[in-house]
């Protein structure tokens, strides 16, 4: 079963911005062949596990696409990055919710994955990675083929008097790709267009506005919607 995946960046006045994250925001990599080099495959048994095989599958990390180094100021709930202001315009997000609250943030990167088929993507965190982190993903989950939306890497802070330091490369969370009949996924990259931005920020919106919403009623009121973008899809491949 094919999952289509593309970074995700923003339009302005028709212009792709930050284009260069179109290379930095690479590819997801399958788990079990991120963790097995690093473990010794006859002492840890656990790697011939079936059980632990299964919880593999369909399974990959995203990771960090470049260093960054970022601290909030709890005095003035300000968020501050080591990337450049359009980094921070873009990808950052800062949720503050008063002094007594967990401070909630979104950082770079972000992913668009969308599907034909009825598959139910989440993201978790690095189990057996990411051991001295301080920090929590904000996991989510919902249906690639009814609902087209970005994801993205939010967190919750332990303590906000600490400042994060990510490296390239260091694993940011896994996103788990879940079928109806147990298939295998298959992840291909597609081009993100002007209508797969404006797809992705058109279930984003709604969920912004309606609020609370239930997913099943989100993919209810979006399947015209996205039958429509499939039709044209489908027909932009067959001129091509």
């Amino acid at each position: 079963m094919k999952v289509y995946w593309t970074p995700w960046c923003e339009y302005q006045k028709g212009d792709l911005r930050t284009p260069e994250c179109m290379i930095l925001f690479e590819e997801p990599t399958p788990v079990y062949k991120e963790l097995s080099p690093s473990r010794d495959m006859g002492s840890d048994n656990y790697f011939k596990c079936p059980a632990f095989i299964d919880l593999c599958k369909n399974t990959y990390v995203v990771k960090a696409p470049f260093d960054l180094d970022v601290h909030y100021n709890q005095l003035n709930e300000t968020l501050h990055i080591s990337q450049a202001q359009d980094i921070y315009d873009l990808y950052c997000t800062n949720r503050p919710k008063g002094p007594n609250a967990r401070k909630i943030i979104t950082l770079p990167p972000r992913y668009l994955f969308y599907s034909d088929d009825d598959i139910m993507m989440e993201s978790l965190p690095c189990f057996l990675q990411n051991s001295k982190i301080k920090w929590d993903l904000i996991p989510g989950k919902y249906n690639i083929g009814k609902w087209i939306r970005p994801i993205d890497f939010t967190i919750e802070l332990h303590d906000e008097h600490h400042t994060l330091h990510f490296k390239k490369n260091d694993p940011l969370f896994y996103i788990r790709f879940t079928t109806k009949n147990d298939e295998k996924i298959e992840l291909e990259r597609v081009e993100f267009t002007k209508q797969l931005y404006d797809l992705g920020d058109a279930c984003t919106a709604v969920k912004k506005r309606q609020g609370d919403t239930p997913l099943k009623t989100l993919y209810e009121s979006a399947e015209s919607f996205l039958k429509a973008f499939r039709k044209k899809e489908k027909k932009s491949q067959n001129n091509t």
